[in-house]
């Protein structure tokens, strides 16, 4: 997807926050506001003792999110949700999408996703124990990254459970959205999560 696309996609985008725990999930629905930009996120800056992390995931063939269009999603995203005085960090996810990418992003959806959760995982918990809550944001593929996430710390696999102050999760175009998401749409009673092999592609439901 083109980069103009993508950003126009994202400026249209509600978005969807959760804290940590699906039992305790409110959806906030908020209105993009079109802010300018006027520098890039501090990439590579170290937060400040006790300061919160965003931590922004591109979507599917870009592992690193441009940082424009990064600043723009933390300005019209994690600012209206309170999170303004987080530091944003760009986290690298793998992004694959075979056959529709090829090179570093040529990874199948499903091996992608799953590399990507055991990265955010692990950072989640870095920043944690280093005394900074969390705020992962996600798009497309990385928003189903977060979703799965999310399945992952209700079944304990941090080996703590964060509270909602601790965590949080922004996701914008989720695949695995339950209300229309694609991987949702094709979840038959028959064969709950039908793959296609060729493509290392599972349709996994709702999450």
């Amino acid at each position: 997807m083109p980069l103009a696309v993508a950003g126009a996609a994202l400026l249209a985008l509600t978005s969807t926050m959760t804290p940590a725990f699906p039992s305790a999930c409110k959806t906030v629905a908020a209105e993009p506001m079109l802010l300018s930009i006027d520098e890039p996120p501090p990439v590579d800056v170290p937060p400040l003792p006790g300061q919160g992390v965003a931590l922004e995931m591109g979507g599917s063939g870009y592992p690193i999110p441009p940082p424009d269009l990064a600043q723009v999603a933390f300005e019209n995203f994690a600012v209206p949700h309170g999170f303004g005085d987080y530091d944003p960090e760009l986290l690298f996810t793998p992004e694959g999408l075979y056959p529709i990418f090829s090179g570093i992003n040529s990874l199948p959806f499903d091996t992608s996703v799953a590399q990507g959760v055991t990265i955010v995982e692990d950072a989640i918990k870095a920043n944690i124990q280093a005394g900074h809550n969390v705020l992962v944001g996600g798009v497309s593929q990385s928003a189903t990254i977060n979703a799965l996430v999310e399945q992952d710390i209700a079944n304990g696999a941090l080996g703590f459970q964060p509270t909602p102050q601790q965590l949080a999760f922004i996701s914008l175009g989720d695949p695995s959205n339950p209300n229309g998401g694609l991987l949702a749409r094709f979840d038959l009673p028959q064969d709950p999560n039908p793959t296609i092999p060729s493509l290392g592609l599972t349709f996994s439901g709702g999450a």
